[in-house]
């Protein structure tokens, strides 16, 4: 016989009340899931890791993803707007990291097509009045990332063409120029081409005196390795590498040649076969180089698939189009596509032709030593459309799917401070979000074909969007009929 004391009848009383409980809260279902946008029994696209997480609940509270759980363990509050995603596939908004938007219906045209983030390399107040206006919900259209007018040397590029365009010669007039831009609200100050060494130099030590990122342009007297250890934070169209790992550093640099008599040269000497193309770089320097590179707080975006326009295989048709052109536009479209907008010879595409598989076996080195790299189309009205031809450019340079998305998810992410937090579907993320019909992680032309796009926590159905774009088609067609 056991005999039990008072104080062991206690204890066995408690344990038979713990085991009671315990068998009630596991017959209670998981209390219900709170929030304003809930995506149910879809697959999250996870960037980072390159995998599909399939039949999640993923649930939006103002513009963060409050929770992301298994859709059979999850349970929803009634107040809870859902969205039935059941076969459809979740992955973070595209960021266009090289951009030219100047009107709202831009900005429009880039959010109807999954562009969540843009980062204007031209801007001017106009800009920062369609920033503001997008966050306080005015207008839609993503988040904008906004450089101010070029800051070029003499004689300024863009001059030639007909566009207003500022020249820099005075070092010491730099410090005020960059506590300005900064003062006006501007991300960062976008360097060009014709910038002086020391002029440049000055931009870099006072965009490190205030706080204010310097990206853009490396000027044509500068090296790659003096911009990026000078504090450079992103260097466009893949400008200065070949210098930096010619088989002859006599050669010069072939990079932009429509701007320089000196990379014309190179070029044409390209085509013609004296330079010879096999040898034009020195292996070795490259792997030296993007090693050393990607060591660094320094982000390449490369435009690698606009860059085509200089060769003999220019971009292509895209099906939509026009019906998103002014009248003015058209033809400016038609000499882009061609490649006669910068009149190049038949020999010098041909020269350019040869020096874009150089860029991307490069290209593809660098992503290998894993140097940062993001995607930017370089475009303006047309942005939206030519993002995942540029996403492709990257995979067919040698990455994954899963790295080429990324170059436009979470890299940019990660460059803007905020890794974990932009570019990712993953809990506590801002809500940047596009639902597609497909696996972008199979084929990136998945990224066309979206259900919806979220933006800061928005959300805009497949309807909206038509709606939305129809509406921009109409006016835009409109305004260019005849009388």
């Amino acid at each position: 016989m056991t005999i039990r004391t008072a104080e062991s009848r206690r204890h066995w009383a408690i344990a038979i009340g713990l085991t009671a409980l315990i068998a009630a809260c596991a017959e209670q279902p998981a209390p219900a899931v709170d929030g304003d946008v809930a995506f149910v029994g879809v697959n999250v696209v996870d960037v980072e890791g390159g995998a599909i997480v399939p039949q999640q609940t993923v649930v939006i509270a103002g513009d963060r993803i409050a929770s992301i759980s298994p859709s059979a363990d999850t349970s929803l509050a009634d107040t809870v707007m859902v969205v039935n995603a059941s076969g459809q596939f979740l992955a973070p908004g595209i960021m266009d990291m090289h951009t030219h938007p100047v009107t709202n219906d831009d900005l429009a045209l880039a959010l109807g097509h999954g562009v969540t983030t843009m980062r204007v390399m031209w801007g001017n107040p106009l800009t920062l009045g369609q920033r503001a206006s997008i966050e306080a919900g005015e207008i839609p259209g993503p988040r904008l990332i906004t450089a101010g007018d070029l800051v070029d040397g003499e004689p300024p590029i863009w001059a030639q063409y007909g566009l207003p365009a500022n020249s820099y010669t005075d070092p010491d007039a730099m410090d005020a120029m960059v506590a300005e831009e900064k003062a006006a609200g501007y991300d960062f100050v976008k360097t060009y081409s014709r910038l002086t060494p020391e002029v440049f130099e000055a931009i870099l030590s006072a965009g490190q005196k205030h706080g204010m990122e310097v990206s853009g342009h490396v000027p044509q007297g500068v090296s790659l390795r003096d911009a990026i250890e000078g504090g450079m934070r992103t260097s466009e169209h893949f400008i200065g590498v070949l210098a930096e790992v010619l088989s002859d550093e006599t050669q010069g640099t072939p990079d932009l040649s429509v701007f320089d008599p000196g990379a014309l040269e190179i070029v044409l000497r390209v085509a013609s076969g004296e330079v010879d193309a096999d040898t034009f770089v020195d292996p070795e320097k490259v792997e030296d180089f993007a090693s050393w590179a990607a060591e660094q707080e320094h982000w390449f975006v490369p435009t690698h698939d606009i860059m085509r326009n200089f060769t003999n295989n220019t971009q292509r048709s895209f099906p939509g189009a026009l019906r998103f052109m002014s009248a003015a536009e058209l033809g400016l479209f038609d000499d882009i596509e061609s490649g006669s907008f910068f009149r190049l010879t038949p020999p010098q595409k041909t020269g350019e032709s040869i020096l874009y598989e150089i860029r991307t076996q490069v290209l593809k080195e660098f992503h290998a030593a894993g140097a940062k790299i993001m995607a930017g189309t370089d475009h303006g009205r047309l942005a939206p459309l030519l993002i995942v031809e540029e996403i492709k450019a990257l995979h067919n340079a040698g990455f994954s799917t899963a790295a080429a998305l990324r170059a436009a998810t979470s890299e940019p992410g990660r460059y803007l401070g905020m890794p974990g937090e932009l570019g990712v579907v993953a809990e506590g993320a801002i809500a940047d979000l596009i639902l597609l019909d497909a696996n972008p992680l199979d084929d990136l032309d998945a990224l066309k074909r979206m259900q919806g796009v979220m933006a800061r926590g928005v959300w805009y159905d497949r309807a909206t969007l038509d709606a939305m774009l129809d509406d921009l088609s109409a006016r835009l067609t409109a305004a260019r009929a005849p009388e």
